[in-house]
């Protein structure tokens, strides 16, 4: 109990301090790696007022390449282990429209190339994807949750992400996260000990590999890679 007060006690300060941050940096320099910087040190801040310990494998990733990272999802612990292990790479979110309505809130996830998702309006939906599509075009690195919602073991996945990685032409790499269901359950507030695993699988090249036609099968590929992965631990 005194970890999750401590963990509390240290956790919003820090994310408003941190989203102000980020905030004024992107107005300063709109390339987003000042940004992305304090968003990397916030995430290990955050790891650290867990006590969880982590250990992280992304040596199948090249730090030169954009990806678009398809990433399994158990917790709200997952971002902040995500800005943590990923530090090579620049990269956005796509996340619920709802988010961005939240002040200082929206306005940092913005700066850090978040995309807000409207799943109940198709209308939106599309501006979202067209939006995704130029931030990776213009070379950042895009984070989808195929779940689309938090699980303790891996859901099928929805058709918008595995389509908009597709379009978007660059390797997917496929983000295996364990430990973090664990250390924040969904739907609870208590912190509890675990050790979080991070590891980048080998990424898919999609250019002549897949075509938009051929959505199922890499969906059915990148669910089959990431749950044998996940049974391993």
């Amino acid at each position: 109990m005194l970890r999750t007060i401590f963990f509390y006690a240290l956790f919003f300060p820090t994310l408003v301090l941190g989203l102000l941050l980020v905030t004024a940096l992107s107005l300063i320099t709109p390339s987003g790696r000042p940004a992305e910087r304090v968003a990397r040190s916030w995430g290990k801040f955050v790891l650290w007022i867990t006590g969880a310990t982590i250990r992280t494998d992304t040596s199948a990733l090249d730090p030169d390449q954009d990806y678009v990272f398809l990433c399994n999802h158990q917790s709200q612990m997952d971002i902040p282990v995500l800005y943590a292990a990923l530090d090579n790479h620049l990269f956005g979110f796509l996340a619920k429209d709802t988010l961005f309505r939240i002040p200082i809130l929206g306005t940092g996830m913005r700066a850090l190339g978040c995309i807000p998702v409207s799943r109940g309006n198709n209308l939106e939906s599309m501006k979202s994807l067209r939006t995704a599509l130029r931030q990776v075009a213009a070379g950042r690195s895009l984070v989808i949750f195929p779940e689309g919602t938090r699980n303790n073991e891996l859901g099928p996945f929805k058709g918008g992400g595995i389509t908009l990685a597709l379009a978007g032409g660059k390797p997917i790499a496929p983000v295996v996260i364990t430990g973090t269901g664990s250390l924040l359950p969904k739907g609870g507030l208590r912190l509890h000990r675990a050790e979080i695993t991070v590891t980048a699988l080998p990424p898919i090249s999609i250019r002549g590999r897949y075509a938009s036609r051929d959505r199922n099968a890499l969906t059915r590929d990148l669910w089959a890679m990431m749950h044998t992965k996940l049974s391993e631990n």
